[in-house]
């Protein structure tokens, strides 16, 4: 079955800030893995309340897991492999979201 990648952040990704120089190759490179995964467990997390089983729960957790370790603060020299703190920031607060509909979507299939 075919996965289309769905996310609130853009192809091209989130700006990069200021701090760092814009053809930061690495950076980019990051910054499009991490929203990749995004996308991933955004998919995952509608698959899940679609067709709310065990193993589709599993899964929405799993992915929302990774997308939050991918967000902790970076240490200074990791900085260019994580994303901007504001976006990151934005990203947490829908872990936590994703995280109470993974909890509703337990409940329904218990």
């Amino acid at each position: 079955m075919p996965f289309a990648i769905r996310s609130t952040i853009s192809v091209a990704g989130p700006k990069v800030p200021a701090s760092r120089p814009p053809d930061d190759a690495s950076s980019k490179y990051a910054t499009a893995e991490i929203s990749a995964y995004i996308a991933i467990r955004d998919n995952v997390l509608e698959e899940a309340a679609q067709a709310p089983t065990s193993k589709s729960i599993k899964r929405a957790e799993i992915a929302n897991d990774f997308v939050e370790t991918c967000l902790k603060t970076p240490r200074s020299s990791y900085d260019a492999q994580y994303l901007p703190e504001p976006d990151a920031a934005c990203e947490r607060t829908r872990c936590a979201a994703a995280k109470m509909q993974i909890a509703k979507l337990r409940a329904v299939v218990a």
